[in-house]
């Protein structure tokens, strides 16, 4: 089937709607790299949840896209999904590695004395 101007849109929705997820949804790779020691499993559980967000909208913009051209939003999507999936999980794994410190402080906030009706608790 011939290309059509929508294709090349298709691809580029898929493939942008993907990047606004991870970047909306996530920390960005390099603060992954920089604190994976202390905050991997959290950054990399919302990292799966773009994930699953970005396959979403991929499935609803191939769907919606006319047939003979659905191959567009796919691609441009999974190719997306794949390359930034890829940048947190290298990210992650350097950080764990890195013997650099972090850029997060975790020190614990100052105790402070609570006044409720006229009770300390």
């Amino acid at each position: 089937m011939a290309r059509t101007e929508s294709d090349a849109a298709l691809f580029g929705i898929a493939y942008l709607g993907v990047k606004d997820i991870y970047s909306t949804d996530n920390s960005s790779p390099q603060t992954t790299h920089l604190n994976a020691k202390k905050r991997a499993p959290t950054l990399m559980k919302w990292v799966n949840i773009a994930a699953v967000e970005s396959a979403g909208v991929i499935f609803l913009l191939t769907a919606a896209a006319p047939s003979g051209h659905k191959r567009w939003p796919m691609s441009g999507g999974i190719l997306a999904l794949v390359i930034t999936y890829g940048q947190y999980l290298y990210a992650k794994n350097c950080g764990l590695k890195s013997a650099e410190p972090g850029t997060e402080d975790y020190e614990p906030a100052p105790t402070r004395t609570r006044y409720h009706g006229g009770r300390r608790r």
